[in-house]
């Protein structure tokens, strides 16, 4: 589980998130 600061900050930058991985 995310907290809220990494959920929103997913939402603003999904694609962040894909290049993390």
């Amino acid at each position: 589980i995310l907290p809220e600061d990494l959920r929103e900050k997913l939402r603003n930058e999904p694609r962040r998130d894909t290049l993390l991985e």
